[in-house]
């Protein structure tokens, strides 16, 4: 080897970080010592799963000169644990070097005995401990024709309960014999008494071990693809999404088996092998695709890894060649005219509901109407709608944070925020707020809001993000009075990851829910208790004050009664006063003007009168006979027995004297020579 390619060598295994000299020597030979197309291929290689074997160190010929038009997508492996919630772990993952293998290594693979108990009944499988997880959910997944982000494996040993579906069985150390519990959230029925697949295991571990040729007619064009049968129809969609820029929600698709769904993988599904025909038309409406230059000049580079000099290959069909499932992040729907859409709120949103309002309109006008319904209102508001009411009544609060120079952003929204497994979620089970991280000032106003309502430590987490982490989706629960962050899902997230997490969220909420909604019972029924005696306590209380009121108002009618008669029996003794002393004035006035009492001897003719008073007092007195009956009235009247108030009555006839003419003589009236007269007071009939 001369110096020059010694020097390529040396410098090619610094940049991919390999000590195995053979795997290099093979890449460079087969691009033909260009350094940048086998660091180009390394790279695939290492990022989208690419078998890891050494490649032969002479170039095949054949190889330059065959059709480019047959793609085969490899499933990529990898052997982490997810022990967190958050999704920042997984970049982290993601971004650290590749240990590449030495050259012809090889460890025997273990069968593991797995029995996963399921419903009380025991489903059985043999797997190689050099399987992943995602693995067995397949054929768990193929058994029960339940969808994989739905199945939940629990039991695992050493405490190992956050496994992620990449990680190998290997990885685990696990024992050749395990037990696992199986459980499927949202899943009512049961699957097993329904069962109709009749493939067998050691059948449907061939088939997950093959790969499908699919040959997909769309625009004229066909495009023949190849997939491992681990990938699911969605994955096959988001594929035929970078060869033909048509995004998920708008394919059309005919030629796929009527049971046929997204979760499904190819295994699982009816298609036949080898190949299988497919025709793939759009219901995008019109104006709204990118250009097929924007799609070439993104996979160019790509592209010109595996083309020759001579034989570049095909922009359209062979794309698809390098990109796998997360490959989405590199693609965003440009409209044709290549203007690039603007951040999804005002530079400034000092007004919440209006900025909220215009966020909802914008994300509808770029990603459908068919998206999650975002509240209107702050976040403070969301915050009360979701989890700040009665335990019956609340929802688990999701905080879409969206930004528009994330290369995420318009795959994540199209495909995973607007897909149909995710929408009805949350439309269920979250008040769903959104918000454009996109301007720092807007950023700002909402990690200040986030450091009021979730905490300092929640808020500088979310500050922390970068750019191309985003966006995210944050979900917000509530347990004992204390507002938890309990996922915050990133922009590369997979679908099947964003469903378990929302799903795994809503299992964790419906328990703190439940055991909230006990505490609420019994506080209501404590308060309800204390209401009834407090309304007991009122109404005696009330009770009470009115007898005391009514005593009272009785007390002041008595007082008023008793000065009332005071005061009249004080007024009728002021008039009796003063009619006593006018009578006794009228009295001495009447007897200083009567005139004295004949004698009895005489000679004028005398009239004897004898009277006889109420209080038989008895009255005698002599009168002239000439004497008119007026001066025996004032006689009366000046023995204090005033004629107003008496009756005067003869004995016999009886008459009134009173009804007579007072200037009449006695004599003229009969009374003399002598008469009896009786006093009757008036108020005695």
């Amino acid at each position: 080897m001369d110096n020059k390619k010694d020097e390529i060598l040396t410098h090619f295994q610094q940049i991919i970080n390999s000590d195995d000299t053979s795997y290099c020597l093979g890449l460079l030979n087969q691009h033909d010592w260009d350094i940048s197309s086998a660091v180009q291929t390394a790279i695939a290689s290492q990022e989208f799963g690419v078998d890891d074997s050494p490649i032969e160190t002479q170039p095949n010929p054949s190889s330059r000169n065959r059709s480019s038009n047959v793609h085969v997508f490899r499933e990529p492996s990898t052997s982490s644990l997810h022990f967190s919630g958050s999704s920042v772990s997984d970049n982290k993952a993601r971004a650290s070097p590749k240990k590449w293998p030495a050259s012809g290594s090889k460890e025997h693979d273990r069968l593991l005995k797995i029995d996963i108990d399921y419903r009380g009944k025991m489903l059985n499988f043999n797997v190689e401990d050099s399987k992943t997880i995602g693995k067995l959910k397949e054929l768990i997944s193929q058994k029960l024709n339940i969808p994989k982000c739905k199945l939940v494996l629990k039991n695992w040993p050493k405490q190992l309960d956050r496994i992620r579906d990449e990680a190998t069985f290997k990885s685990l150390q696990l024992p050749a014999s395990i037990k696992l519990n199986l459980t499927t959230p949202g899943i009512f029925n049961d699957p097993l008494n329904t069962l109709q697949n009749s493939m067998s295991e050691n059948e449907t571990f061939k088939r997950l071990e093959s790969h499908f040729e699919l040959i997909v007619r769309c625009q004229n064009k066909v495009h023949t693809l190849k997939f491992p049968g681990s990938k699911t129809v969605h994955d096959i969609k988001l594929s035929l999404y970078h060869v033909t820029n048509i995004p998920v929600r708008y394919q059309r698709w005919e030629g796929w088996p009527a049971d046929v769904t997204d979760s499904i993988t190819l295994a699982g599904s009816s298609i036949q092998l080898p190949s299988h025909n497919l025709i793939l038309s759009s219901s995008r409406p019109p104006g709204s695709y990118a250009t097929n230059s924007t799609i070439a000049s993104k996979s160019r580079n790509v592209v010109e890894l595996n083309s020759s000099d001579e034989e570049p290959m095909d922009e359209d069909d062979d794309v698809a060649e390098i990109y796998d499932a997360n490959d989405d992040l590199e693609f965003d729907e440009t409209p044709a005219s290549g203007r690039a859409f603007g951040a999804l709120l005002p530079a400034v949103a000092t007004d919440p509901v209006a900025a909220t309002e215009q966020f909802a309109q914008e994300f509808r006008n770029r990603f459908g109407s068919d998206g999650p319904l975002f509240y209107n209102g702050s976040l403070g508001d969301a915050l009360k709608e979701a989890l700040l009411c009665r335990a019956r009544d609340r929802k688990l609060l999701a905080v879409y944070l969206h930004h528009e120079k994330s290369i995420s952003v318009n795959v994540f929204c199209s495909e995973i925020l607007c897909s149909s497994a995710v929408v009805p979620t949350l439309s269920s089970s979250f008040v769903t707020w959104g918000w454009d991280c996109t301007i720092e000032a807007n950023k700002n106003k909402f990690i200040q809001d986030a450091s009021q309502l979730f905490g300092s430590i929640a808020a500088n987490k979310l500050k922390d993000f970068t750019p191309d982490q985003y966006p995210l989706l944050v979900i917000i629960s509530r347990q004992r009075s204390t507002n938890d962050v309990v996922y915050i899902i990133n922009g590369s997230s997979i679908l099947d990851e964003v469903i378990s997490k929302l799903l795994g969220a809503q299992e964790l909420f419906r328990q703190t829910q439940e055991e909230d909604i006990r505490e609420e019972d019994q506080r209501m029924a404590r308060v309800s208790m204390l209401d009834q005696q407090n309304q007991a306590y009122e109404a005696s209380l009330r009770a009470d004050q009115a007898k005391a009121e009514q005593k009272r108002k009785e007390k002041e009618e008595n007082e008023r009664r008793e000065e009332e008669e005071s005061r009249k029996q004080k007024e009728l003794e002021r008039r009796l006063k003063e009619e006593k002393l006018k009578r006794e004035k009228i009295r001495q006035n009447v007897a200083e003007q009567l005139p004295a009492e004949p004698d009895e001897h005489c000679k004028q003719e005398l009239s004897r009168i004898r009277i006889r008073a109420p209080d038989n007092k008895i009255l005698n007195r002599r009168f002239l006979a000439s004497n008119p009956l007026q001066i025996l009235f004032n006689y009366l009247t000046s023995e204090g027995f005033h004629v107003a108030d008496f009756k005067v009555l003869t004995t016999f006839p009886r008459r009134d004297l009173k009804i007579e003419d007072p200037t009449k003589s006695l004599k003229d009236l009969k009374l003399c020579p002598q008469e009896t007269l009786i006093l009757e007071a008036k108020s005695d009939f």
